[in-house]
């Protein structure tokens, strides 16, 4: 049976939810489009410098949460990181290279700063894509067959994305950037 299959059944899509915030992940949501994440307001995206990469190069994104991240007893709060292309196709749709979902969860006992690293995404080799890579708060419904919505990202995290190069040994920090939005909005 197919893995589409089993999540119609909504025995197998509450385990496979509960085991995929035991461990902090879970199956990623379809990803917005590009022109649909960007369109977005009121703090529920990130979108990061867009850059082009070398073969071999990785994406790392780094949440520090200060917060809780609580939400409803029936609702997960989640973030989606989406490494995007900078090149539509054919049909003018920018296709996807990386997708990711974070489900957020409050710090544990002693109540300090609670680290997730999210990623590697690593360009494969013999590639050189131009990349938009945007971070997208989510609201996960308890059953998986349900769909997730964008919501505001935690006010109080502290989000970084850095890219490193293997062939230098150096990671750089990419910028958050409230034009490039805006630019793709006009």
């Amino acid at each position: 049976m197919k893995m589409s299959s089993l999540l119609k059944i909504p025995l197998f899509a509450a385990i496979l939810g509960f085991a995929a915030t035991a461990l902090g992940v879970a199956p990623a949501p379809t990803p917005l489009k590009l022109s649909d994440a960007l369109a977005q307001k009121h703090g529920k995206v990130i979108v990061f410098q867009p850059l082009q990469m070398k073969s071999g190069q990785t994406l790392t994104l780094t949440q520090t949460q200060f917060g809780d991240g609580s939400a409803r007893t029936d609702q997960q709060r989640a973030v989606q990181f989406v490494v995007y292309s900078s090149t539509p196709d054919q049909n003018g749709d920018y296709p996807v290279f990386y997708n990711t979902t974070r489900v957020i969860s409050g710090a544990g006992p002693g109540g300090g700063p609670h680290v997730s690293v999210i990623g590697p995404f690593t360009v494969p080799t013999g590639t050189n894509p131009g990349i938009i890579a945007v971070l997208i708060g989510l609201l996960l419904p308890a059953v998986l067959t349900d769909d997730a919505r964008p919501v505001p990202l935690p006010a109080g995290d502290a989000f970084t994305l850095e890219m490193h190069d293997p062939g230098t040994g150096f990671g750089l920090l990419l910028p958050a950037v409230q034009k490039v939005r805006e630019a793709a909005l006009r």
